[in-house]
């Protein structure tokens, strides 16, 4: 089976993530005017839910890819073992959670003012919202076989096929009857049909069965303790991200919920990027560093590549952000300005930390990730219990941005602090590395406050604005970095896409 190069798995991450992002952000609107403000409020908060189950993996999907590259990934036995055993950990912990999700399930509906349905009570919602869950969850272990051999083109694909088509259903669904109960339950059973599908198709492709005869709680154990500590930064991003929305239910109400969600999710949409292009470099930084080889220079290449990310994913988009949330939603989305813009700052430094991420999960040190995760965690809601009664749902991002702004340099200092490094020596090189780029994103804000005024009339005038100033913005600090020497891993990544490379020949000769 062919190995899938370190560019051509990042770029495959990436361009699934870029087109479930862009069908994401279109069902936004969509299911807005179907079903009104406070309705989508509640799908925002259901949706938010559907996060929290899936911190019940208990991080298995990374485990179980890390537990392979470990091992022969190629070989059905050793497949079947860490699956085996990853399988039962699930089933164990899912069936202890369904008792108190069962329990809890009514007053947490009626907390959030979920609305009653005609199929669903509310309280029927997250029960429903929950076994849903944790079927997609059962069916996804499996996928990671194809991660740990390098078969990113067939994740990708799977991944994209069960988002594109489950939001597909949920459209026309809530096009013609724009109800929330036969929206949701379209939306997960045609995911649930689409991962029941793709699951036969991998255990074809890179068999492996379940064998409890492998299974031994001395393994489950393990895995269990190495998740458990990697889990806690899913559950620092469920707080980080769809916590708010439920502390904005209860507090403010849902129709605040709605403006909220919209600019929430197109930080986290952009957020996702680098971290799916990322993320597809886990087994070969635990393959470095199981063979004890150097993985500093890595580390500081990736960070490079994550500090551009950010400029480009997050920094200009805030630029830009009060005309393209316009052009996108309309009002709901030009009150929830403020929020996106705090957010993107936070994230921004939650991207250049990603790599740290990565390298601590090849190390094993996954209970520095959690012991972090928990004070982040404990930040962002204190921090949004009290920003919230002053701000509303600006207070939220504010605490949320903070919290994600202190983690992200926590985590940066200490894995300098283990590996011996300057953290000073490292922000050094960014900074030189990026200030032009900054001042770029300045300047395009500074543009966009100047011809808000004139374009804020018609949506049509605000798109062709912010993709214009969005884009010149872009191209300024390409031109700027190409040509003025800082631009040295990027340029060979970039050159290894078709098409690009002969523009940044072109931009050197002339140079």
């Amino acid at each position: 089976m062919k190995k899938v190069s370190h560019i051509d798995a990042a770029l495959i991450m990436i361009g699934s993530r870029v087109l479930s992002i862009m069908v994401g952000l279109l069902g936004i609107p969509i299911l807005l005017s179907c079903l009104g403000s406070e309705m989508y409020g509640g799908w925002a908060v259901l949706l938010g839910g559907s996060f929290a189950f899936y911190v019940l993996e208990f991080g298995m999907s990374t485990t179980v890819i890390k537990y392979l590259a470990e091992k022969d990934s190629y070989c059905d036995l050793h497949r079947s073992e860490v699956l085996s055993n990853a399988t039962s950990l699930l089933i164990i912990v899912f069936l202890l959670a369904g008792v108190a999700v069962l329990y809890a399930a009514a007053p947490l509906a009626g907390w959030l003012n979920l609305p009653d349905t005609r199929l669903l009570s509310p309280g029927g919602l997250i029960i429903f919202l929950f076994f849903s869950v944790i079927g997609t969850l059962l069916f996804r272990i499996s996928f990671q076989t194809l991660c740990a051999v390098r078969r990113y083109d067939a994740y990708a694909l799977i991944s994209l096929l069960q988002f594109f088509i489950s939001n597909i259903v949920s459209w026309i669904v809530a096009y013609n009857w724009p109800r929330l109960d036969l929206i949701l339950i379209s939306y997960w059973v045609s995911q649930l049909i689409i991962l029941y599908l793709s699951w036969l198709w991998v255990r074809r492709t890179v068999p492996w069965s379940y064998r409890p005869g492998l299974t031994s709680w001395a393994t489950i154990r393990q895995m269990f303790l190495h998740g458990f500590n990697l889990q806690f930064s899913d559950m620092m991003y469920f707080v980080h991200f769809q916590f708010d929305k439920m502390l904005i239910a209860g507090f403010v109400g849902l129709a605040q919920v709605t403006h909220y969600e919209c600019a929430s999710r197109a930080g986290q949409a952009l957020r996702s990027i680098p971290g799916f292009g990322l993320g597809s470099f886990l087994p070969t930084a635990t393959e470095k560093y199981s063979s004890k080889q150097d993985f500093w220079p890595a580390y500081l290449d990736l960070t490079r590549v994550a500090a551009l990310s950010a400029v480009f994913l997050l920094l200009l988009p805030m630029a830009v952000s009060p005309l393209f949330l316009f052009a996108w939603v309309g009002q709901i989305g030009y009150h929830g300005r403020w929020v996106f813009m705090l957010l993107a700052a936070g994230i921004a430094i939650s991207v250049i930390a990603m790599p740290v991420n990565l390298f601590v999960q090849a190390m094993g040190r996954t209970a520095v990730m959690a012991r972090l995760a928990v004070v982040s965690i404990i930040m962002n809601v204190v921090f949004s219990l009290i920003l919230i009664q002053i701000w509303g749902k600006e207070g939220a991002a504010a605490g949320t941005a903070l919290a994600i702004s202190i983690t992200g340099l926590m985590y940066l200092y200490d894995f300098h602090s283990v590996n011996h490094r300057s953290m000073s020596g490292t922000c050094y090189k960014l900074l030189h590395l990026m200030w032009p780029a900054v001042f770029i994103c300045a300047m395009c804000y500074g543009l966009e406050q100047l011809i808000e005024p004139w374009v804020i009339s018609s949506r049509w005038y605000m798109a062709p604005a912010a993709a214009v100033l969005y884009l010149s913005g872009a191209i300024s600090i390409l031109f700027v970095f190409a040509t003025t020497g800082r631009l040295e891993i990027e340029l060979k990544l970039l050159g290894k896409i078709p098409g690009v490379g002969q523009w940044i020949a072109s931009i050197d000769a002339k140079s």
